[in-house]
Parts: structure tokens; C-alpha cells; sequence
């Protein structure tokens, strides 16, 4: 359950420290999009994810746990969670890829369109990515802005080294500036984070 309060927090960073927040994007994190569409159209259309990338650089794709062979005809519904991961390695990584030979394996996780229509309204889904998918797609999301836990934002804070902390060039918490330092100090309320990055 997440309270009403939505803090926005801005962060510019050097882009060498970047692929740090990929610990973020796997767990997991919430965009608003128009759902009742497809999964294509959440991703492409909505969310700016490139066509060809989507094509060619994801290569397995879960919704809400179930492994999606056809992005046109997976239908994305209000607190969907959506998986993301560029090709893996191996057998696994064979059975799990999209439209691959070995689909047939995993026939009993794999995605089924339920029937019925559902409409399209606007909602909050949650995105997880992973690997190559989180380092390419990551600075994408991270300037857009992603929605996470106010504790998950903590967490992540409480594990960084000195350096990283060095590695903030500026940060505003509630359109207010502040000392970068105090990031790694301040108390944090509960509720949600809105955080932005982008590259010094």
C-alpha cells in the first residue's frame, strides 16, 4: 500500500555512475501508462522504447510472470508487471526467448490472452529490467522518470560508497536544491519516491 505522497527527487550524475542505479530497475519500478493496450503499445508508443529495439535487443519478455511470445497480442491491464531482459545465456535462455524453437518448453508459463475485452484506462504499471536491457534502456527511464519505494530508496542510499556520493554533481528533493551530501542523511517519509537522473 503506498500513500498519497509522491516526493520528486532530481539527481544529476556523471555518467560513469549511471549503471549503479541498475540495482533500481531490477527490483523493479512503476511508470503510469494507458493500459488495456498491448504490450507494444505500452512500450513503444507510450514509453518510447524504439521498435527495432524492442525487436532486436529484447529477447525475453515476462508479463506478470508469464513469458510472451507476441508483444501485439499481450494485453496490459492496471498493475501489470512487465519483465525485461536482453538474450540469455544457455539452455534457459533459449526456452525463455520470445518466438524462439524451444517456446514449447515452457508452454505452461507462457502468456495466454484471457478473454474478454478490457478497456483502455489510464493506470500504473510495474517494469523490471534486466542486463544489457537495464544498462541500454536504463538512462531512458532513469530522465523520464521512474516511481519506486521511499525504502527501496533508502536502501539503495544506505549501500553506496563515498565515492558514488562524491559522483552527484546537483540534487533537488521537492523542487528545492540541496547539498548532495544530505541525500545520505536526511529522513526519508514514507510513501513514494519520483526520481529523475540525468547525466552531468
Amino acid at each position: 500500500m503506498h500513500s498519497n505522497e509522491n516526493l520528486t527527487v532530481a539527481l544529476t550524475v556523471a555518467s560513469r555512475w549511471l549503471p549503479i542505479f541498475g540495482a533500481l530497475l531490477s527490483r523493479g519500478f512503476r511508470v503510469k501508462v494507458e493500459t488495456g493496450v498491448s504490450l507494444r503499445d505500452v512500450l513503444c508508443t507510450q514509453l518510447g522504447v524504439e521498435q527495432a529495439y524492442l525487436e532486436n535487443r529484447i529477447k525475453t519478455v515476462f508479463l506478470n510472470s508469464q513469458a510472451v511470445d507476441d508483444v501485439n497480442q499481450a494485453v496490459v491491464k492496471k498493475g501489470a508487471v512487465v519483465a525485461l531482459s536482453a538474450a540469455m545465456p544457455g539452455l534457459v535462455g533459449a526456452v525463455m526467448r520470445r518466438g524462439g524453437f524451444y517456446a514449447g518448453l515452457r508452454s505452461s508459463i507462457s502468456y495466454r490472452a484471457e478473454g474478454g475485452r478490457v478497456a483502455a484506462a489510464p493506470g500504473t504499471i510495474q517494469l523490471k529490467l534486466f542486463n544489457l536491457v537495464a544498462k541500454e534502456l536504463g538512462p531512458h527511464f532513469l530522465a523520464r522518470g521512474i516511481e519506486i519505494d521511499s525504502i527501496d530508496w533508502q536502501a539503495f542510499l544506505s549501500g553506496q560508497a563515498e565515492d558514488f556520493q562524491q559522483g552527484i554533481t546537483a540534487a533537488r528533493v521537492g523542487g528545492q536544491s540541496i547539498d548532495p551530501l544530505d541525500l545520505f542523511t536526511r529522513p526519508w517519509p514514507t510513501g513514494d519516491v519520483n526520481l529523475l537522473v540525468t547525466v552531468a
